[in-house]
């Protein structure tokens, strides 16, 4: 009896669960969510040699849709074929895989497809309607306006007000991802972002709190790319004997930061 109580009382204690517990039925998904991540900090916090070389920079791109689970499912086959036009290119640009294998595009669409889509009952159900209903959420002005503001750089991001920031912008609160890094400095940055949505998949609604920020996050530092080493000093001109010093890299980051190095 004692062993159930201390089981309960973690189950009730633990972030994780609350969050797994709010968001699952019997181990199905109950919500509907659109999801999307920020590659460099996908990256940076993971195996980073995993990962394309050509990632779109200072931009959020698109996870996924992933639909609620309680549904019966539908066994889906994907067909690079049925992706043409100008939704091959918005999904190339706004979807992009991200890991670092032949065809990653392709990989990705297929598993988001395979795995998500067999719930996609919208419409025809179709996989064309699945991926354009991930584009045209993207687009969506009020995403774009959430994902503006947490694209501003080297800012320090307290979890409790841009929750509220986004609320006050948005009428809903999407969940916050972190993932924690330690070289070269520790920080906790901003992975993912996930909007819930209502079953038609165009209301958007509050999600449960995922609790993995803590109080406070990054989304993108400069701590996170190799500075570049400060030049050499050129040689002192003749008839000059007063050693030249090399400027202070305080000097090339101040620079740096005011766009003129």
């Amino acid at each position: 009896m004692g062993i159930i109580a201390f089981l309960i009382i973690l189950v009730a204690s633990c972030s994780s669960c609350q969050w797994i517990f709010a968001d699952q039925i019997e181990g199905k998904q109950k919500i509907d969510k659109f999801v999307v991540c920020y590659p460099r900090n996908f990256c940076s916090t993971g195996p980073e040699q995993d990962c394309r070389s050509d990632l779109p920079a200072g931009k959020f791109t698109i996870h996924g849709l992933w639909l609620n689970e309680l549904s019966t499912p539908i066994t889906r086959t994907f067909d690079i074929n049925l992706l043409q036009g100008q939704l091959l290119k918005d999904l190339e640009k706004d979807w992009p895989g991200l890991q670092n294998r032949p065809n990653p595009n392709e990989y990705l669409w297929r598993h988001e497809w395979v795995k998500h889509g067999r719930y996609f009952h919208l419409g025809s159900g179709t996989q064309v309607e699945y991926f354009q209903k991930g584009i045209d959420l993207f687009r969506t002005p009020v995403i774009q306006k959430a994902l503006s503001e947490l694209l501003i750089k080297e800012k320090k991001y307290l979890t409790a007000d841009i929750l509220n920031q986004l609320k006050q912008i948005t009428n809903f609160t999407p969940a916050l991802s972190c993932k924690d890094i330690s070289e070269p400095e520790n920080f906790r940055l901003l992975v993912e972002v996930t909007f819930c949505l209502e079953s038609d998949l165009n209301t958007f609604k509050d999600c449960p709190d995922k609790r993995s920020c803590g109080a406070h996050f990054y989304v993108e530092t400069t701590a996170l790319s190799p500075s570049p080493s400060p030049p050499s000093p050129p040689p002192p001109r003749a008839g000059i004997t007063e050693e030249l010093k090399a400027p202070s890299w305080a000097f090339f980051r101040a620079l740096r930061h005011a766009k003129l190095y």
